[in-house]
């Protein structure tokens, strides 16, 4: 990784081919064969931006956040790398927070944000494509409500982002143990690495990028998956 440098990542869940697969820059950076749960990933459980919850710990996330999506279909790669350069598609999009101002989900289906901790609207900053939200780290998230459809054999998750510090971009979890995590992505303290976590209430399973994700600089992160 090279710091300093805006980078584009994409996971691909590829279960037909029990293979999991991150991309950097569009080059492929590791496979892996981990074991997928067999039943359902997600239920309706609240979705939050900017934290996690497990074990009785809640880790809050420090970091600017400008665009985050979710599809319930797995986004190709092209669409992954237009998307980045801001030719959204519209196409299967179940949720969108552009935090530029609001937490209003501007994907049609809303699925409205509430702002908790008093995190702070920032400017546009030069070469971005608007305005973010800045979350402190402490008490800073968003709650999406329950409302946003559970995606169990495919989906992407979209986020734009300057990460400071450790802690969970994406989760949909009602909180205790891992296996309650139906689907986490965070950036973690173990090698500064993109985790994915998933989990059908009875088992979960971690898997992380090969690479290490630069803080303070913007990212573009993308997760795919497609069972089918």
């Amino acid at each position: 990784v090279v710091l300093n440098t805006t980078e584009h990542w994409t996971v691909v869940f590829d279960r037909t081919n029990g293979q999991l697969r991150f991309y950097k820059e569009g080059a492929l950076d590791a496979t892996l064969t981990p074991t997928f749960p067999t039943v359902t990933v997600d239920q309706t459980n609240t979705v939050y931006i900017g934290r996690e919850i497990e074990g009785g710990n809640t880790r809050r996330l420090s970091a600017y956040l400008w665009d985050v999506r979710v599809y319930n279909r797995a986004l190709s790669a092209t669409e992954v790398i237009a998307n980045y350069h801001g030719n959204v598609t519209r196409t299967g999009i179940v949720g969108e927070w552009l935090l530029n101002g609001t937490a209003e989900d501007t994907s049609g289906n809303g699925n409205h944000g509430v702002i908790y901790g008093g995190a702070q609207f920032e400017p546009p900053v030069p070469g971005y494509f608007g305005a973010g939200l800045k979350f402190d780290g402490v008490d800073d998230y968003v709650n999406c409500g329950t409302a946003v459809p559970a995606h169990n054999t495919a989906g992407t998750i979209e986020i734009d982002c300057q990460i400071d510090a450790v802690g969970g971009l994406f989760s949909r979890s009602i909180g205790g143990n891992w296996v309650d995590q139906r689907c986490v992505l965070h950036f973690y303290a173990q090698g500064g690495k993109l985790d994915c976590t998933l989990s059908n209430g009875a088992t979960h399973g971690n898997h992380v990028s090969a690479s290490i994700i630069p803080t303070k600089r913007r990212v573009h992160l993308a997760v795919t998956y497609d069972s089918t």
